[in-house]
């Protein structure tokens, strides 16, 4: 078997295996499931660090009493 030969075959392979597996649908759905998966692991991420941001914001207020004071007035200013 020569370059040629080899050549030849290399070239029908790769566009039967564009054809059968890398055609648009094929690539839209891959690109979908990757996309889950990444809204998936951010989603789990940011529920792991909204306890520390909750707990952050309590330890702020209780060394802070003055900004508790301040955003309870600017909320009964922007209601009435």
């Amino acid at each position: 078997m020569d370059k040629v030969e080899l050549s030849i075959i290399l070239q029908a392979y790769s566009s039967y295996f564009m054809k059968r597996y890398l055609s648009e649908r094929n690539l839209a759905g891959l690109l979908f499931i990757m996309v889950l998966i990444a809204f998936s692991l951010a989603h789990e991420d940011s529920k792991k660090k909204d306890p520390q941001y909750e707990a952050n914001k309590i330890k702020l207020v209780k060394e802070n009493p003055e900004i508790l004071t301040a955003i309870q007035q600017q909320s009964s200013s922007a209601v009435h």
